[in-house]
């Protein structure tokens, strides 16, 4: 009995050392492999806050609602991104570095009747210019908004310009970042902001913005998170330094392209209560890709209104 104690002790402690040394390999190993990354350039996840504060006019295209349309909105939004690095994907180095992410956004109207949407997004921006100092950016973004105050002849007539509650978000955006530090950026846009639902409820005259936007932007790279048990005097780069790789020369080609596509929609002479039709589209197109980025091409569509699938009664 004791020799069959003694015996199982004795591997017990074995195991123990087996694993303090592949405790010891594997530290020693992953602090090599880490000493190795940090002389990359770009090693780490960069990210990025952003922070803006609109303030603009409407595009107006309505008179129902002169007394929100002759004022002016504020909005906000909060975005965080990653920076693209450009070392496996070729398409962020064409396209300059880009930054992609999501993002929220809420807008205040000076009024009630339209409500004070807000919307949930994605987003990419990108560089037309980036200089040491001042960078000028191309931003693009689209999601789902919700909260508005739709059209009802009951509840709200006055509204006359959109009749969903839900509709799509997009913006479009292009200014200057200034860098204040490794860390911070400040940030001034000039922005276009759509809300629409595509005619699948009327009316759908849509909602039209244009504005500034000042901003403020954090950078920051986690990675130090997960090395600084191994190596505590390791500091990271809070931003890229976007290494320019050769790109094999393109093959231009030509393409052949079918899509279809298929949905519902209302009519403009049927509000707030009228049906939705079915209807399809089918179209068969010629590309010819020239490069990386451009493509140009000639196509044929079809499409198609079928009879009612849906009739859509309000709720008393």
């Amino acid at each position: 009995m004791n020799k069959a104690f003694k015996a199982s002790k004795t591997h017990f402690f074995l195991v123990l050392l087996l694993l303090w040394v592949s405790g010891i390999l594997s530290a020693q190993d992953f602090q090599q492999q880490l000493q190795k990354k940090r002389s990359q350039p770009d090693y780490g996840f960069y990210n990025v806050v952003d922070v803006k504060y609109h303030r603009g006019s409407f595009l107006k295209n309505s008179h129902s609602l002169d007394n929100i349309m002759d004022n002016p909105y504020d909005s906000y939004d909060v975005r965080i991104g990653f920076q693209s690095t450009g070392l496996k994907k070729k398409y962020d180095q064409l396209y300059g570095f880009p930054v992609y992410g999501v993002g929220f956004y809420h807008v205040f109207f000076k009024g009630g009747e339209l409500g004070a949407p807000q919307a949930l997004y994605l987003f990419m921006r990108s560089p037309v210019i980036r200089g040491k100092k001042l960078s000028w950016n191309w931003e693009l973004a689209a999601g789902l908004a919700y909260g508005f105050y739709k059209y009802d002849p009951n509840v709200n007539p006055e509204q006359q310009v959109i009749g969903s509650n839900h509709n799509v978000y997009f913006n479009v955006a292009t200014g200057i970042s200034y860098p204040v530090n490794q860390r911070f950026d400040l940030t001034l846009d000039f922005d276009l902001t759509h809300f629409s639902n595509g005619s699948t409820r009327t009316p759908n005259i849509g909602v039209n913005l244009a504005g500034l936007a000042l901003g403020a932007r954090y950078s920051f790279n986690p990675i130090r998170n997960y090395t600084k048990l191994i190596d505590s005097t390791y500091r990271p780069t809070t931003k890229p330094v976007f290494v320019k790789k050769k790109i094999e020369k393109y093959t231009r080609h030509s393409d052949i392209i079918v899509f279809g596509s298929m949905g519902g929609k209302t009519t403009t002479t049927q509000i707030y209560d009228g049906p939705t039709y079915f209807i399809s589209s089918l179209s068969l197109d010629y590309a010819w890709a020239y490069s990386h980025l451009g493509k140009v091409g000639i196509g044929l569509v079809s499409s198609h209104r079928q009879k009612e699938f849906c009739s859509l009664s309000p709720i008393q």
